[in-house]
């Protein structure tokens, strides 16, 4: 287990990550976090750009499962279009 350290919160409610533990996940400026509060436990978790072949297989998933329900690419075109129209 990674030794202890500590940081506090700014006046602007910012929160410095020690420069260890940036290191020590290869966080760099702009990295993103979601951020779930529980209590008195507040954990980040960093948001990754998903791998290429992640979103590969994620959409060949989506495009099985439409074809298998008889869903055809106009009928998601046409689907979009109603809901970009004003009620």
């Amino acid at each position: 287990m990674a030794p202890i350290v500590t940081t506090r919160l700014t006046q602007r409610g910012q929160v410095v990550i020690p420069r260890a533990v940036r290191e020590q996940l290869g966080l760099t400026k702009g990295a993103g976090f979601a951020v779930v509060a529980t209590e008195n436990t507040i954990v980040l978790r960093r948001l990754d750009e998903p791998v290429a072949a992640e979103f590969d297989a994620v959409v060949g998933a989506l495009r099985r499962q439409a074809k298998a329900a008889g869903i055809r690419p106009t009928d998601l075109e046409e689907a979009v279009e109603q809901a970009r129209t004003p009620a």
